[in-house]
């Protein structure tokens, strides 16, 4: 058996952030009716190999009243000047290939959504999200 998740789950929780079970080694959750913003998970509700996810983009689910984002970095051509965009962050992931291409932060209330594509590309206008994705682990792009 590997280390037990819930002890880390309890610092989360206590820091302020609203955080789900997921499937273990997975970011699958199979809660009916857990991405209701009502809906928290007690520290009994996680098992000892449960993955943790963290509510994103939803007022009030992060430290200070905060809302949690995750700017999702893997378009091409983005580590290049994503630095000049956005301050440095305490929490920054990713994959074997692309190691830094997801930096959290914790903005105050309801944040815009924008979506680039890449150096040159065209983007979208932002958009407004007022309802919680429908994945813990889903991204605000």
């Amino acid at each position: 058996m590997g280390t037990d998740i819930r002890p880390f789950v309890k610092q989360y929780q206590d820091a302020g952030f609203d955080v789900c079970p997921l499937e273990p080694q997975t970011k699958a959750i199979h809660i009916t009716k857990w991405n209701e913003p009502s809906r928290t998970f007690p520290l009994d509700e996680f098992d000892a190999d449960s993955n943790v996810g963290a509510r994103l983009g939803v007022p009030g689910t992060a430290p200070n009243n905060g809302t949690l984002i995750d700017a999702d970095l893997d378009r091409k051509g983005l580590p290049i000047i994503i630095d000049l965009f956005l301050p440095p962050s305490g929490a920054t992931w990713g994959r074997p290939g692309k190691p830094s291409s997801h930096r959290a932060y914790i903005t105050e209330g309801v944040i815009a959504s924008e979506v680039w594509c890449g150096l040159g590309g065209n983007h979208p206008e932002p958009t407004t999200r007022k309802r919680p994705r429908k994945s813990c682990a889903a991204k605000t792009t």
